[in-house]
């Protein structure tokens, strides 16, 4: 279906999606262990800032991989900072 998504739990969450179409961008619903509520930010910049919803579960939308970056990778922001820390 050309989308994969996975969620790293041990350590800093993160939640990567990753979209092989190359003419289409995705969009997905997925649970997440981010809680309720949550602010996201897209550390790869391809995408904007997104929350969680009252079940911590998060819709996003996964760029086409026509030029390689059909990839997203959110996690909390943590100190108001674009530095995502492992």
């Amino acid at each position: 279906d050309d989308v994969f998504a996975f969620e790293r739990t041990g350590g800093a969450r993160l939640l990567v999606g990753l979209n092989d179409n190359m003419s289409v961008d995705r969009t997905i619903t997925v649970q997440t262990g981010f809680g309720a509520n949550v602010q996201l930010r897209d550390y790869t910049g391809h995408r904007p800032d997104v929350y969680t919803d009252g079940q911590g579960r998060v819709t996003i939308t996964i760029p086409r991989s026509d030029q390689g970056d059909g990839y997203v990778a959110y996690s909390r922001i943590y100190n108001g900072s674009n530095t995502f820390f492992v």
